[in-house]
């Protein structure tokens, strides 16, 4: 893998914040950011819209192989310098698990936490 597309809400204060994390970390594989709401993504790639990108994570490769939700955020720990460790173990069936219950529980009140930390978003994306 020589890059992973990664696939975010960018109307999301704490993905936002997230994907600013992420950018300022040491990556093994390049994470490339795409707010899923920029109207050429749809033009590109038209089959995002199934995947139900405003509800979970997604990321591809540069190969190809898509990851959504858990496995989309252990993909990302896994391009990271400091986090493939981590992505290894969460990727085990004891600790997927919880991988998978935390992610869906982030996803599913992203929006809300987000307005409960102060982190917003003005979305700047082109028609």
């Amino acid at each position: 893998m020589k890059a992973l597309f990664v696939f975010y809400d960018g109307e999301c204060g704490l993905c936002a914040k997230a994907r600013a994390h992420l950018a300022s970390l040491a990556q093994l594989v390049p994470l490339v950011f795409v707010p899923y709401q920029d109207v050429r993504l749809h033009t590109v790639f038209p089959a995002l819209a199934r995947l139900d990108p405003d509800r979970q994570v997604i990321a591809m490769s540069d190969t190809g192989d898509i990851y959504r939700g858990d496995s989309a955020w252990i993909t990302i720990l896994w391009a990271l310098r400091d986090y493939r460790r981590w992505a290894i173990r969460l990727a085990r069936p004891a600790w997927r698990k919880h991988a998978k219950t935390a992610v869906h529980y982030l996803a599913r009140n992203r929006r809300k936490i987000s307005t409960r930390l102060g982190l917003s978003v003005r979305s700047t994306f082109p028609d």
